[in-house]
C-alpha cells in the first residue's frame, strides 16, 4: 500500500469520486503499476496520458484502482444546506414547483423544512426531520403572485444545524395568466408575441396597426400557407360575452395600398377552447364569401354566449390558398357584451401622406361599429371636420341617417385636397350620445411643380445599385401618371435602407411613346437619351434624396425615362442602400448588372419600378377666359355650361380639372378631368352638364385646376346666376320647331344700335286660361360667333290680335326682364328667367328694346314661325340713330312672323278640351253657307261633309282660320260636320334639356255633327 496524506475531505454518505493527475512527470522505466479489481459497467473509469501538457483524451475502463480510505469520524452536527432551486428572490415561479437543495457538510439523515408566506419561526416546522429525508419536497398547488419563504435545517444523529445558520430563501409565484374580463390587447408596447403572453408563429408587427401601430400580423403565401396565433387563457366568460377585433388582407407587393381579394381556401379561423383543454373548435370564418376587400380595417364580433361561466382561450388560425399577403389583426377585445348600444370607430387617425396640391386624394374610410347591443344612430349632423385646415378635408356621410344593430358597421369615406405647400391637420369629430369621438386627420402638400409617381414600400438595389460592380436601371414613367408639361428639372428617389458607401453614377433621361422596354443592351439603350447629371452621392440617410439636373429636359405629353448608371468598380460594396419601389405595368424596368466590367448582355425586364419625386420649373398657369351658359332650367334636367380655359404659362399643359361650383357653399356640383394637350397661349372650351336636384336660385361659378398653377386669381370665373325653377312646371310652345325661317330684327336685335320690336302670341296658341309666366327659350342661329348685348322684354295682356293697324299701346305693359341676352354661334335654345307675369288667358303682347344703344353684330338671326292664317302680329323698327321714343316708336315695319318662343308656366290652368261649335247652315244664290259662333281656345276649324249622316271620312274637306264657311251646290252634301281645333295637344319634345310641353305639330279636336 502506498499512502498519500490529503486535505480532510467531508464526506456526506455519496458515491465518492477519485481523480488523479500527474502532471510534467520524469518518465523512467520500468512503470509502477497499481493493483486494480474488475467491476460493473456502472462504475466506470476513465483513463488516459499524453506526453504534451494538454489535457489526455480518455478512455473508459473497467479496471478500478483498489484504495484503502482512512478516517474520523464526524461527530458535529450537519452544516447548512445549499439551494437549488427555486432561486431565492426567483420570480413568476411556476405554482406547481417543487423544492430541491443540496447537503452541506455532516451527512444529514433528514431535515426540518419550514415553508410558508412568512419568515419561518424556530422549531416549528412544516415537515418534521423524522418525515423528510430527500433532497426535494413538493409543496402541492400555490397561490398565484405570491411570495414564499422557505428554510431546510439539516438533522443527523449528532443533532441539528444552527436555526440561525441555516438561510432562509424566497420565491414568488407566476402572475395568474387567466386574465380576467374585459380583456383588451393592442399589441403595442414590444415586438414579441411571449411578452403579452400569447403563443403562436404569427408576428408583432410595426406600422401594420389601424393607427400605423403594432399589429398581429401574418405574411402568407402558397410555399408558407399556415400561422396562428393563441391568446392566454381569458375568463371566466359571462353570459353574454363577445370577441371584438379589427382586420384586413393587404397585398405583400407595394404594401398597403392594395386590398387583397380572397381565393377559395384562404380564410381566417377564430377558434376557441375552454378549461384548459387544447382541443380548439372553430367558432367563425372569414372568407371570400364574407370578407369585403378594402386596404381599411374591418370591425369583427363575435358571440361567445355557448361558452358562460369558462375560461377560454382564442386562437387566430390562419391558411393561405393563393397569393402573397399580410393578414393584419389589430385592438382584440374579449368583453361582456353591453346592454345598449356602444360606439366603437377604426381607426383613430388617417395619414394621407404627402400629394399633389389642388389634387383630391382616393378616399380612406372610417367605419363605425355598434359593439353593444340596441340600435346605434347616427345623423349627417353628428359628423363634421373641424380645425383650421377643415376645408381641405371632405368626409362622405351620403349614408347617414343610419341605424346599426349589434355588430353592424357604417363606413365614413375621407379624402384630402392640399391647398398649400405644407402640413395640414383637422380632427373628423363624430358626436354620440353628448360624447366626441375624434379622428385625426392629417397630410402634406407638395410644393408647386411637384409629381410623385408610385406608393410601394418594397425595397429594391435599383436604381442606383452596388451589389454588382456595374450596374444600370432604367424605368418608363407613363405621361397619365405625370400629369404636367414643362421642363423637368430634379428627381429624387427614395431611400428606405441608407449606405455608408459613395456611389459613382449618371442620370439619364428622354421621352418615348413606348409604353415598355424590349430587352436591348445598354449602350444601344442610352442612344438618344440626354445625361442631366452625374457624380458620386453617399445615400446616408432615409427619405427622398434629390439630384438637381445641369442639364435639364422639355416633357411635353410623352412618356419620361429615367435611366441611372453606377460604377462602383470590381464587386460592388455593402452595406447596401435599398430604394422603395412600386409594382406597375409589365415590362416598364430594365436593369442590367456585372462584376469587373460594365455589362454587355440585353438587359432584365420586370415590373417593379423606383418610386420617383418630379420637380418642374415653376412656370405653368391656367386662366379661365369664358364662362357662359343656361341661365334658367328644370329640377332633374341637365343644364349646359360652356368654360374657356387658356393657358397662360409658358409650358404646354395635358391634365387639369375644370370644375363647377356653388358660390354660397363652396361645393363641387361637377368637375370634368381635361387630358388633351393645351399649348401656351392656346384656349380650349369644355361643357360640363349639371343637373340639378332642387329648384331654387343659385349663383356658381367655374374653377380650373392645376397641382402647378402659378397665378391662382385667374383660376375662377365671374359668377353665373341660374334659376332652376321645379320639374312640374309647364312648358308651352308657340311656333313650329321645323320651322327654317329665321329673322335678324326680332325679338332681339343685334344687327343695329337701336330698335323697338313687338309680337303678339294668341290665347288660342298658348292654350292656357292663367297661370304666371316664369321665363322665356328663343331659338337662335348666330352664324359665326357668340353674342352678348343688353334687352329688356315687357308684356301685356290684351285682347288685340294683330298688329296690323300700329304698335300695342305702352300703357298696361309691365318690365319682366333687363339684363343681357347670350347667344352661342350655331342653332341653341336662349332661355331667359323673367320677373314672374300674371298671364290671364287673353292674347299676350311682347315687346322688345335695347336698353341702351349698343354694338352691331352681323347674321344674329332668330327661328320664327311665318303665320299667313294670323297674319300681321310682330312689328319693329330699327335704327342705328338711337333717340326715339321707345314708348312711342315710329311706326315701323310689320310681319308675318312670329318669334319661336317656349312659356314656361308655373300654376297653369291648361285648356285640355275645347267644345265644338254650334253651326248655323243657309244656301242662298247657289252656295251652302256654315257659320258658327267662334269657340274660345280654337285655333282652327275643319269641315267635314257626307251624303250619309252616321259616315264622315276621317280624312277631313277643308281646314280654316274663321268662323264661317262657303260651298258651291256643285261641292254641297247632305250633311256636315264642323270640329273646333286646338294649337297643341300633349306631346313631349326634349330641347337642351328641358322637357316642354307641347308643340305646334301635335292637334286634339273635339266635333260635333
Amino acid at each position: 500500500w502506498f499512502t498519500i496524506d490529503i486535505d480532510d475531505y467531508q464526506y456526506n454518505g455519496g458515491h465518492l469520486l477519485v481523480t488523479v493527475r500527474t502532471q510534467n512527470a520524469i518518465v523512467l522505466a520500468p512503470h509502477a503499476k497499481w493493483r486494480s479489481t474488475l467491476v460493473n459497467s456502472g462504475c466506470k473509469v476513465q483513463q488516459g496520458s499524453s506526453s504534451t501538457n494538454n489535457p489526455p483524451n480518455t478512455t473508459n475502463s473497467n479496471l478500478r484502482p483498489n484504495i484503502t480510505l482512512v478516517g474520523i469520524t464526524d461527530t458535529r452536527p450537519p452544516g447548512a444546506c445549499r439551494i437549488v432551486s427555486p432561486r431565492h428572490g426567483d420570480q413568476d415561479v411556476a405554482i406547481d414547483a417543487q423544492l430541491n437543495w443540496l447537503p452541506g457538510s455532516g451527512m444529514p439523515t433528514g431535515y426540518d423544512l419550514y415553508f410558508g408566506e412568512s419568515l419561518p419561526v424556530e422549531g416549528d416546522p412544516t415537515v418534521s426531520h423524522s418525515q423528510q429525508s430527500s433532497t426535494s419536497w413538493s409543496p402541492g398547488t400555490l397561490e398565484y403572485d405570491t411570495t414564499y419563504y422557505w428554510k431546510i435545517v439539516p438533522h443527523n444523529p449528532y443533532g441539528s444545524a444552527n436555526f440561525n445558520s441555516c438561510p432562509t430563501w424566497s420565491f414568488t409565484t407566476q402572475e395568474d395568466p387567466v386574465q380576467p374580463l374585459p380583456y383588451s390587447q393592442d399589441f403595442d408596447s414590444c415586438t414579441m408575441l411571449s411578452t403579452f403572453n400569447w403563443d403562436g408563429d404569427m408576428l408583432v408587427m410595426p406600422d401594420h396597426g389601424t393607427d400605423g401601430s403594432h399589429a398581429l400580423s401574418a405574411s402568407l403565401w402558397y410555399d408558407y400557407y399556415s400561422s396562428f396565433a393563441t391568446s392566454p387563457p381569458l375568463g371566466p366568460l359571462q353570459d353574454e360575452s363577445q370577441i371584438v377585433f379589427d382586420y384586413r388582407y393587404v397585398d405583400y407587393y407595394d404594401y398597403p395600398q392594395d386590398a387583397t381579394f380572397l381565393d377559395v381556401d384562404d380564410k381566417l379561423e377564430i377558434q376557441v377552447a375552454f378549461n384548459g383543454s387544447q382541443q380548439f373548435e372553430t367558432i367563425h370564418t372569414i372568407n371570400r364569401a364574407n370578407h369585403i376587400p378594402s386596404t381599411s380595417f374591418a370591425t369583427c364580433i363575435i358571440p361567445l354566449n355557448d361558452y358562460a361561466g369558462e375560461v377560454v382561450t382564442i386562437r387566430f388560425s390562419a391558411y393561405c390558398g393563393w397569393g402573397d399577403y399580410y393578414l393584419d389583426i389589430d385592438n382584440f377585445l374579449v368583453q361582456e357584451a353591453p346592454f345598449n348600444p356602444v360606439f366603437y370607430n377604426s381607426p383613430n387617425s388617417l395619414d394621407f401622406g404627402t400629394v399633389h396640391q389642388d389634387t383630391p386624394t382616393g378616399w380612406q374610410e372610417v367605419s363605425v361599429t355598434n359593439v353593444g347591443s340596441g340600435i346605434l344612430t347616427l345623423n349627417p349632423g353628428d359628423v363634421s371636420i373641424i380645425g383650421s385646415d377643415a376645408a381641405m378635408f371632405d368626409v362622405d356621410a351620403t349614408k347617414l341617417p343610419t341605424s346599426l344593430t349589434s355588430g353592424q358597421s357604417v363606413i365614413l369615406p375621407v379624402r384630402f385636397t392640399a391647398m398649400d405647400e405644407g402640413d395640414f391637420s383637422a380632427i373628423l369629430r363624430i358626436v354620440f350620445e353628448a360624447v366626441d369621438y375624434d379622428i385625426a386627420l392629417g397630410g402634406s402638400g407638395l410644393p408647386l411643380g411637384t409629381v410623385v409617381i408610385g406608393t410601394g414600400n418594397s425595397g429594391q438595389r435599383q436604381p442606383f445599385g452596388h451589389y454588382w460592380g456595374h450596374e444600370r436601371s432604367a424605368t418608363i414613367y407613363p405621361s397619365s401618371l405625370i400629369g404636367l408639361q414643362g421642363v423637368l428639372e430634379a428627381a429624387a428617389w427614395k431611400v428606405l435602407q441608407p449606405s455608408s458607401v459613395p456611389i459613382p453614377y449618371k442620370i439619364y433621361a428622354g421621352t418615348t411613346s413606348a409604353n415598355s422596354f424590349n430587352p436591348q443592351t445598354w449602350d444601344d439603350f442610352i442612344q438618344g437619351l440626354t445625361v442631366v447629371k452625374d457624380g458620386t452621392h453617399t445615400f446616408s440617410e432615409a427619405g427622398w434624396n434629390t439630384f438637381g439636373f445641369d442639364n435639364s429636359i422639355a416633357i411635353m405629353g410623352d412618356n419620361l425615362i429615367l435611366a441611372v448608371e453606377t460604377d462602383f468598380g470590381n464587386s460592388g460594396s455593402s452595406p447596401y442602400a435599398m430604394f422603395a419601389s412600386t409594382n406597375g405595368g409589365s415590362n416598364i424596368h430594365q436593369h442590367w448588372n456585372q462584376d469587373h466590367t460594365p455589362p454587355e448582355g440585353s438587359g432584365n425586364l420586370n415590373s417593379q419600378y423606383p418610386n420617383v419625386m418630379l420637380q418642374f420649373a415653376q412656370n405653368m398657369d391656367l386662366a379661365i377666359t369664358g364662362f357662359r351658359g343656361d341661365s334658367m332650367g328644370m329640377a332633374n334636367s341637365p343644364l349646359s355650361l360652356a368654360v374657356t380655359v387658356t393657358n397662360t404659362g409658358a409650358t404646354g399643359l395635358s391634365s387639369y380639372t375644370v370644375k363647377l361650383l356653388d358660390h354660397d357653399s363652396d361645393e363641387v356640383l361637377e368637375q370634368l378631368l381635361v387630358t388633351d394637350p393645351l399649348a401656351p397661349g392656346q384656349s380650349a372650351i369644355h361643357q360640363i352638364a349639371w343637373i340639378p336636384l332642387i329648384e331654387g336660385e343659385y349663383q356658381v361659378f367655374s374653377r380650373v385646376d392645376l397641382p402647378t398653377n402659378m397665378d391662382l386669381q385667374h383660376n375662377t370665373s365671374e359668377l353665373l346666376a341660374i334659376k332652376v325653377f321645379k320639374e312640374t312646371m309647364d312648358v308651352l310652345h308657340v311656333g313650329d320647331p321645323q320651322s327654317s325661317s329665321t329673322h335678324a330684327a326680332f325679338p332681339f336685335n343685334f344687327s343695329h344700335n337701336d330698335f323697338v320690336a313687338e309680337t303678339i302670341y294668341l290665347a288660342s296658341e298658348i292654350q292656357a286660361s292663367a297661370g304666371s309666366i316664369q321665363a322665356l327659350v328663343y331659338s337662335n342661329h348666330f352664324a359665326d360667333a357668340d353674342a352678348s348685348e343688353d334687352f329688356q322684354i315687357w308684356m301685356k295682356n290684351t285682347d288685340v290680335a294683330n298688329l296690323s293697324n300700329g304698335w300695342l299701346s305702352a300703357q298696361g305693359y309691365t318690365l319682366v326682364y333687363e339684363g343681357p341676352i347670350y347667344g352661342a354661334a350655331g342653332t341653341n335654345p336662349v332661355p331667359i328667367p323673367i320677373t314672374p307675369f300674371p298671364y290671364t288667358g287673353s292674347n299676350l303682347g311682347i315687346r322688345t328694346r335695347r336698353v341702351t344703344a349698343g354694338a352691331r353684330h352681323q347674321e344674329k338671326y332668330w327661328h320664327t314661325t311665318i303665320d299667313e292664317n294670323y297674319p300681321y302680329r310682330s312689328r319693329y323698327y330699327q335704327t342705328d340713330m338711337p333717340g326715339f321714343d321707345h314708348n312711342n316708336p315710329p311706326l315701323g315695319s310689320v310681319a308675318n312672323h312670329i318669334p319661336n318662343i317656349a312659356f314656361l308656366m308655373d300654376d297653369a290652368a291648361l285648356i285640355s278640351h275645347i267644345p265644338p261649335p254650334t253651326i248655323q247652315i243657309t244656301k242662298h244664290n247657289g252656295k251652302i253657307s256654315l257659320s258658327w259662333q267662334p269657340v274660345l281656345y280654337a285655333y282652327s276649324y275643319r269641315i267635314y261633309k257626307s251624303d250619309n249622316p252616321l259616315h264622315f271620312d276621317l280624312e277631313y274637306y277643308d281646314i280654316i282660320y274663321d268662323n264661317s264657311y262657303q260651298l258651291l251646290l256643285e261641292d254641297s252634301a247632305t250633311f256636315y260636320r264642323v270640329s273646333s281645333v286646338m294649337y297643341r295637344a300633349s306631346c313631349v319634345r326634349e330641347v337642351s334639356g328641358y322637357r316642354l310641353q307641347g308643340t305646334g305639330a301635335c292637334f286634339a279636336s273635339v266635333e260635333r255633327r
